[in-house]
């Protein structure tokens, strides 16, 4: 029997990362799916897995962990486009074309 997905509100689909000034350590609350694939991924690794000091996989879905703070980071990301040339254009799409391949092969 399948599970019933659990209806959320607004106000509940949050993701959270909260730490006290000082601590080496950050509690995260996740329902997004990137950063859960994330920790799983983390989890999955026995010499990653040996510095998370709590993990809960809620009923939902949702994640809570606790991690070391040194693995919070704020990128913003690039400040300027990359240019590219006709040629990178086209090797790039090449590329893509035959990785959406190899995907739908699987």
């Amino acid at each position: 029997m399948a599970k019933k997905p659990v209806q959320r509100e607004h106000w509940e689909d949050e993701n959270n990362i909260s730490w006290l000034s000082g601590a080496r350590t950050v509690e995260v609350d996740f329902t997004n799916a990137k950063h859960i694939k994330r920790i799983k991924e983390i989890m999955a690794d026995p010499e990653s897995r040996a510095q998370v000091k709590d993990y809960y996989e809620n009923e939902d879905g949702s994640v809570y962990c606790v991690i070391p703070l040194k693995w919070i980071k704020i990128n913003p990301g690039r400040k300027t486009k990359r240019v590219l040339t006709d040629e990178q254009k086209a090797a790039l799409a090449e590329r893509m074309k035959k990785a959406r391949e190899t995907r739908k092969k699987k």
